[in-house]
C-alpha cells in the first residue's frame, strides 16, 4: 500500500513535471512569432476476437469466449511551433463497450506529448510522455517488428491474460549537445510508471521506474569513432523483489567509406534484485543476481535513402552470483528496402532479453526472433501492409540449467498479420486488419497449459477535417 501511495505520488509530481515546462513554452510562444495547429477526429473501432481472455481452452472452468467490442473515440492533435521551440499533443480518450462481456466496459485513454527547446544552434532539451489507460491485453506486448520508432517504452514480449484495466506512463527528458559534424553527447532520464487496477491479478506488475543514461559520441578522425554509454535503472515493484540494474557499453567505429561502416562493441549488464520482507512469500518471480558480458562485431551498410543493411554477430555469457556461466550466440541481421510505392524489411536477432519491466516476472531468457513486414501503396488513396514474426524465448529453470526446446522452459510466439487501408476523402479513411496471435509455452503453469490461440479482425473508421485548422503570428 505504501508503494502504491508513493507513485500516486510521484505520477503527480510527474504531471506537473511535464506540465510547468509546457506552459513555459506556450508562455515564451505567446510572445513570439509562432504557428499553431489543432486538427480533431474522431475514431470508431470495432473489434472481433475469437479468444477474448487468450485462454488455452483445456480448462474446463475457463473455455474459450469470443466477443464483439466498440471503441468510439474523440481525439485530436495540436502544435504549436516557433523558430526556437516546439510543443505537440495528442490525445484520445474512448469507451469500450462489449456485446456479450458487457462487465468488461471500460474507458480507454491515450495520450502522447513532445516538446522541445534550442538552448542553442547545438543544444536542445527535450521533453516526450505516453500515457496509455486500456484493458486490451497485449496492448503494450510488442516485438521488433511492431515497435514504434523511438519508443521509450520496455520490451514487453509476455502475455497478459485478464481484461481489467491497467496503466503505463513513460517520461522521457533528455538533454542532447553537438560538439562536431558527427560528435555528440545525451543525458536523459527516463520515469516509468505502471498500475493496475485488478483487485487480484496473478501477473500484477506495478512499479516505479528510475533511469538515468549517458551517452557520448566522438570521431578521432574521418575514419574512426567510438562511443560510451552508461545507464542505471532502478525498479520499485508492488509484489515483486526490487531490482537495481546497471549497463555499461563501449562501442569502436571504423568508416571506410561514406555508406560503409565497421563496429566493434562490448556492453556488460548487471542486476541485483533487493530482498524485501514486505513482499508475500507466494511470489514465484525470478529474483537471482547476475551479470552478462556481450560482445559483437558487425557492419553498416547504406547504398542509398532507399536500402540500408546492418549485419553483427558475436557471443553473450551470463553469469550467476553462483559462479554458474552460460554462453550463446549473439548476433542480428536488419535489411531496410523502400521502393517507389511501398518498403519492405527483414530481420533477424538473437542475444539475451532481460524479462524485468513485463506482464509475467520471467527473469532472462536467451531469445530469438525474426520477422518479415512490407507495406504497399495500391493507389493513391489505397494501400495495404502485412507481417509475419517469430520469437523463441528459453527461460531459466530453476536448477539454474536453459531450456533448449524441451516441453520446460521456452516460450513460442507466433504473430501475423495483414491490413487494408482506403481513404476515400482526405476527412475519411477506413483500415481494415487481420491479426493472428499463437503462443506455444512450454513453461510449467501447474494443471492447464499457458498456451493460446487468437485470431483478431478490426475495422477503424477516422473521421477528421480535410487539414488542420491553422494560426500564426
Amino acid at each position: 500500500m505504501m508503494r502504491l501511495i508513493f507513485a500516486q505520488r510521484c505520477s503527480k509530481l510527474l504531471c506537473f513535471a511535464i506540465v510547468l515546462p509546457l506552459a513555459s513554452m506556450l508562455n515564451y510562444a505567446s510572445c513570439h512569432a509562432y504557428q499553431l495547429t489543432f486538427q480533431p477526429r474522431i475514431t470508431e473501432a470495432l473489434t472481433y476476437t475469437d479468444n477474448l481472455f487468450l485462454d488455452s481452452g483445456d480448462d474446463p472452468n475457463n473455455p474459450k469466449e469470443s466477443d464483439v467490442y466498440s471503441l468510439l473515440t474523440p481525439g485530436f492533435t495540436t502544435e504549436i511551433m516557433t523558430r526556437t521551440l516546439g510543443a505537440s499533443l495528442s490525445y484520445d480518450f474512448g469507451y469500450t463497450r462489449y456485446v456479450d462481456w458487457s462487465s468488461r466496459n471500460s474507458w480507454n485513454h491515450n495520450m502522447g506529448m513532445n516538446g522541445w527547446y534550442d538552448l542553442s544552434r547545438h543544444t536542445r532539451f527535450e521533453i516526450r510522455d505516453n500515457l496509455v489507460y486500456t484493458e486490451d491485453p497485449i496492448s503494450d506486448r510488442n516485438f521488433e517488428i511492431t515497435r514504434p520508432p523511438e519508443s521509450t517504452l520496455p520490451e514487453d514480449y509476455t502475455t497478459r491474460r485478464d481484461r481489467q484495466p491497467y496503466l503505463t506512463n513513460y517520461a522521457d527528458f533528455s538533454f542532447s549537445h553537438q560538439f562536431g559534424p558527427d560528435d555528440s553527447i545525451v543525458i536523459s532520464y527516463v520515469n516509468g510508471i505502471r498500475h493496475d487496477f485488478s483487485s487480484s491479478n496473478d501477473q500484477s506488475s506495478e512499479y516505479m521506474r528510475h533511469t538515468p543514461r549517458a551517452t557520448i559520441t566522438y570521431w578521432l578522425n574521418p575514419e574512426w569513432g567510438i562511443e560510451l554509454e552508461g545507464t542505471y535503472d532502478q525498479g520499485n515493484f508492488k509484489d515483486q523483489s526490487d531490482t537495481k540494474s546497471g549497463t555499461a557499453r563501449f562501442r569502436l567505429n571504423h568508416r571506410f567509406n561514406p555508406h560503409t561502416t565497421m563496429f566493434y562493441q562490448y556492453s556488460y549488464y548487471t542486476i541485483s534484485y533487493d530482498e524485501d520482507e514486505t513482499v508475500s512469500s507466494e511470489d514465484t518471480g525470478f529474483s537471482q543476481n547476475y551479470g552478462t558480458h556481450d560482445m559483437v562485431i558487425g557492419f553498416n551498410y547504406s547504398m542509398s535513402r532507399d536500402f540500408s543493411i546492418e549485419c553483427h554477430a558475436g557471443g553473450v555469457v551470463q553469469v550467476m552470483d553462483q559462479g554458474d556461466k552460460t554462453p550463446h550466440f549473439s548476433g542480428g541481421l536488419s535489411l531496410n528496402k523502400t521502393f517507389q510505392h511501398g518498403s519492405i524489411r527483414l530481420y533477424g536477432e538473437s542475444g539475451q532479453a532481460q524479462g524485468v519491466f513485463t506482464n509475467d516476472s520471467v527473469g532472462p531468457s536467451f531469445f530469438f526472433e525474426t520477422g518479415l513486414s512490407g507495406t504497399y501503396q495500391i493507389l493513391e488513396r489505397l494501400g495495404c501492409n502485412a507481417y509475419i514474426s517469430f520469437r523463441r524465448d528459453n527461460f531459466k529453470a530453476a536448477d539454474n540449467d536453459y531450456a533448449t526446446g524441451s516441453s520446460s522452459g521456452h516460450d513460442d510466439n507466433y504473430g501475423a498479420g495483414a491490413g487494408i487501408n482506403w481513404a476515400p476523402y482526405t476527412w475519411l479513411s477506413f483500415n481494415l486488419s487481420y491479426s493472428f496471435n499463437h503462443l506455444d509455452s512450454g513453461r510449467d503453469a501447474g494443471l492447464y497449459n499457458n498456451s493460446y490461440y487468437e485470431n483478431r479482425g478490426m475495422l477503424n473508421i477516422v473521421l477528421t477535417t480535410p487539414r488542420p485548422w491553422r494560426t500564426t503570428r
